[in-house]
């Protein structure tokens, strides 16, 4: 009996040993991946790290170095492919204008932030790092899905910094509940990701919806970019706060004669947001029937509507 038991803890120690090997591997090989990535990545000029505050914020930009407007573009959420697709759908824009993208605190390469993602620390956030990456305003603010409840309440409490603001298929349904507090596998990944193992598994790969919709010469970076940080606090506190920072931004709202546009994909849900569009102010509702990702699946159509809307400015 005593033989057997020493047996069982011997390949216990040595499962346990080969565990811990395991997880040192994976992290040493994710540091290294990650130092490589950002080389590439600033080659492709997709990393731009700069101050925003006790923070670094991933700001690429791209697009002419004397622009007549500047278009600041915001992710949904936690898309960390954001950066190469805007890189990709600019090619459709005619006008002659830059685009900064602001990987929020805990996207991409930016770094990971307080833990209480707040619409208010988000912006802050925002605003400090364009400043510091010398874009000045004013800005026209062109966010996706959940970058909506930001640029609301960044055009409402700086309106002298907004020209204007292109709203792809935002979310903003004041009265919803859409907040997904942390559960078990929320924190699962997290540590898989900490650890460097949901890198060396090749998760970027198996997740790759977004990564298919790219035009085939952006997929590597937009790898690249999913690997490098996809799951931490900061966007689990994002999450957490939707329905805190939806309120928050409806709160924020003084209709304002800034030109708006809000591209809708789905005709179901505009009846919900129909309040919200006419208190925006000088807001014009426009349905591109099309996948929420209308930026990647309709992009000529969206840059027609960028168009139209620069020509209100």
């Amino acid at each position: 009996m005593k033989k057997a038991l020493k047996i069982i803890r011997n390949i216990l120690l040595v499962i346990l040993s080969l565990l811990i090997l395991f997880v040192l591997v994976c992290f040493i090989m994710q540091n290294i991946s990650r130092s490589n990535d950002r080389q590439k990545l600033t080659d492709h000029g997709l990393c731009n790290l700069v101050s925003a505050g006790n923070i670094k914020l991933n700001v690429p930009v791209f697009g002419s170095s004397t622009p007549d407007h500047t278009i600041v573009a915001l992710p949904g959420s936690g898309d960390s492919t954001f950066a190469p697709a805007m890189q990709s759908f600019a090619e459709y824009v005619e006008s002659n204008c830059k685009f900064a993208v602001i990987e929020r605190p805990g996207y991409g390469l930016s770094d990971v932030g307080r833990s209480d993602m707040t619409a208010e620390y988000v912006v802050e956030c925002s605003r400090t790092a364009l400043q510091n990456a010398g874009i000045e305003a004013p800005y026209v603010l062109m966010p996706h899905s959940l970058g909506g409840i930001y640029a609301t309440y960044w055009v409402n409490t700086y309106p002298d910094e907004i020209e204007g603001v292109l709203f792809l298929d935002s979310v903003f349904d004041p009265d919803a509940q859409m907040s997904l507090p942390p559960n078990f596998y929320d924190h699962l990944f997290n540590v898989l990701v900490s650890t460097g193992i949901f890198r060396m598994l090749e998760g970027a790969e198996i997740s790759n919806l977004l990564v298919d919709m790219l035009p085939e010469a952006y997929q590597s970076d937009a790898v690249m970019m999913l690997n490098y940080r996809p799951y931490n606090k900061s966007i689990s506190s994002e999450l957490a706060l939707i329905d805190d920072n939806l309120q928050t931004a409806w709160d924020s709202i003084r209709p304002t004669d800034c030109p708006k546009i809000y591209i809708y994909t789905d005709a179901a849900y505009i009846a919900k947001r129909q309040e919200y569009i006419e208190k925006l102010g000088n807001c014009e509702a426009m349905h591109i029937p099309a996948s929420h990702f209308i930026y990647l699946h309709k992009p000529e159509e969206t840059a027609g509507q960028l168009e139209r809307l620069l020509d209100m400015i």
